[in-house]
């Protein structure tokens, strides 16, 4: 079984991942996982396709004449199986806090400080309930090596302390 990450942008249109799903499917692949958001006015989309070796090949071939019949711009990287992280805990972070500059790389510098390895993130910024303050909300999966677990709730704690962010850092099951 081998695998590509195939990611492709595009003007947002209805029908976009149905176009790019139904080419995958023709060559005799799958979407295992995938990731799919509207940014501004674009459609962007991130998956892990697997096939055999020629299935794979034949698509990685194709890959401009698809980008130009979808009118999307694609990129294909052959990858492999997900590393493993054998002394590492699944946790799942969420930090919540009124939108500002340099949040994202705030946190990040603190989890990578800890040798935490980001499996997922997501950011989106919503208006507060009552007041329309602009929020900005933070999720991330994530590996802590068991060792970095209490160092990094102490990292996080003094950071949502300094910083009047929300944080909560949760063993994920």
């Amino acid at each position: 079984m081998a695998q590509l990450i195939c990611t492709a942008l595009g003007i947002d249109r209805i029908g976009i991942v149905e176009d790019l799903s139904s080419k995958i499917s023709e060559f005799g692949c799958n979407i295992e996982e995938s990731n799919m958001s509207i940014l501004g006015e674009d459609f962007a989309i991130l998956t892990l396709v697997s096939g055999s070796e020629e299935q794979i090949k034949a698509l990685y071939d194709a890959r401009q004449s698809l980008a130009d019949e979808l009118k999307l711009s694609i990129h294909l990287k052959e990858t492999s199986e997900e590393k493993q992280y054998s002394t590492a805990l699944p946790y799942s972070i969420t930090c919540v806090t009124m939108d500002h500059p340099g949040i994202v790389n705030l946190i990040t510098k603190s989890l990578r400080e800890c040798e935490v390895n980001i499996q997922k993130m997501s950011t989106a910024t919503y208006p507060a309930a009552f007041s329309g303050a602009p929020l900005f909300k933070m999720e991330i999966t994530a590996l802590v090596p068991s060792q970095q677990v209490v160092p990094l709730r102490g990292t996080l704690h003094d950071l949502a302390t300094i910083k009047e962010i929300d944080i909560t850092v949760e063993p994920k099951s």
